[in-house]
């Protein structure tokens, strides 16, 4: 739902799961423009707000029908609870603000200064010096503070689903949900893909008359690809050891301004996979692991089992060919081995949802299966022999099973 607007009581616009875009898991990541009204928030959890106070507090004195106060948003349940609101100023005036007016010619900068209209001068002066890849740019150097606040809530699993948004929910948005994509190793074709979505979403709003969207310009609400691009291509170029991979670049990014490997690891598990379903997940992974291990050693034990029975034969005096000439039936083992059932069987011992089958099938594990232990050799034909002579294979195979 990409404008979530009626003239009965304004709410939201530019709103959108991020993570079923992505291909990802759906109800965990959503962006959007400002929220005023709390019946927008669905199932959210927490709110991550990248206004400055200026833009909030613009927000509040526009008069709506029913709007919600910005500081008692509620998550409309049957018992509603208070929603986590973060606000984090992801373009403060220093050094962010200050950086961005240097990259502004001298001249043209006193100039819109002095203006009467100065808010929207500089901020063309910012588009047509910089461009909106530019302020991605300036972000990234300058906000890192606010940038390494704002992906440590995603080490935490109790913070989901989270949304993200400022005014557009494009330009600050738009970077921090690109920096999580990448880190969970969404492709850059995906993230330059959602990216773009914004500017019909917002130029559909101002279409329809959404009040906080007519008073700008239609270059205020692009979100261009080569915006995109250009912040990829500079997040590898500033990187240590500027690696060729997005996710290895936006990953060592997160590093360096002081994300733990913890903390992304975890960022990664709680954005890739449902907080509700990593437990069932590591259980299926010990399962197979346990699964693999069985079938190793069943066939050791039949291996072993094959080695004995021609011990005996030997020492009893014949052979498998001498049985086969006189018509006589060897003596096997006593009994056979129990058979394990196969690992779909085991998956439906364990009830799992048709999720879970369908993350096995499609190979979206966050973790590969771990290799299955190393089991011991099987013993020599001369402590086997020793074995049989002491006892039946009957004894003997109990005591091994006990071992």
């Amino acid at each position: 739902l990409s404008c979530n607007w009626d003239k009965r009581g304004l709410t939201t616009c530019n709103w959108r799961d991020v993570g079923a875009l992505a291909g990802m898991q759906p109800e965990m990541l959503y962006r959007s423009s400002e929220v005023y009204k709390a019946q927008t928030l669905g199932n959210i959890c927490t709110v991550v707000d990248l206004r400055r106070d200026k833009d909030v507090e613009e927000s509040s004195s526009v008069s709506f029908d029913e709007a919600a106060s910005q500081l008692d948003m509620k998550r409309v349940t049957a018992d509603p609870v208070h929603i986590k609101r973060v606000r984090i100023d992801f373009v403060p005036t220093n050094p962010t603000g200050l950086a961005l007016v240097r990259r502004i010619p001298t001249m043209e900068a006193v100039s819109n200064i002095a203006s009467s209209d100065r808010e929207l001068k500089m901020q063309y002066s910012l588009y047509s010096n910089l461009g909106f890849g530019g302020l991605n740019e300036v972000m990234l150097d300058n906000s890192q503070p606010q940038i390494c606040e704002a992906l440590k809530l995603f080490a935490n699993p109790s913070n989901f689903p989270i949304l993200i948004h400022c005014i557009h929910g494009k330009d600050r948005t738009g970077l921090l949900v690109a920096l999580v994509l990448l880190i969970c190793g969404v492709a850059p074709d995906k993230v330059i893909e959602d990216y773009t979505k914004s500017e019909a979403a917002l130029k559909e709003a101002k279409s329809l008359g959404q009040p906080r969207m007519v008073k700008y310009e239609d270059w205020q609400l692009e979100s261009p690809s080569s915006a995109m691009e250009q912040t990829i291509n500079y997040l590898k170029i500033i990187t240590p050891g500027k690696p060729e991979s997005a996710t290895e670049a936006a990953r060592a990014y997160a590093y360096s301004i002081g994300l733990s490997y913890q903390e992304v690891d975890a960022m990664i598990r709680n954005v890739c996979l449902p907080c509700d379903l990593i437990s069932q997940k590591d259980a299926l992974v010990a399962l197979e692991e346990t699964y693999e291990r069985q079938r190793k050693l069943q066939q050791q034990v039949r291996e072993l089992e094959a080695e004995v029975f021609a011990l005996r034969q030997q020492h009893a005096g014949g052979s498998v060919q001498q049985h086969e000439e006189h018509g006589t039936a060897p003596e096997w083992p006593d009994a056979p081995l129990p058979t394990l059932a196969p690992i779909d069987n085991l998956r439906e011992t364990l009830e799992l949802p048709e999720r879970i089958s369908m993350l096995i099938q499609e190979e979206m594990l966050v973790a590969p299966l771990p290799a299955p232990p190393t089991t011991t050799p099987p013993p020599s034909p001369d402590s086997q022999s020793a074995r049989v002579r002491h006892g039946s294979f009957a004894e003997w195979r109990k005591a091994e099973e006990e071992s």
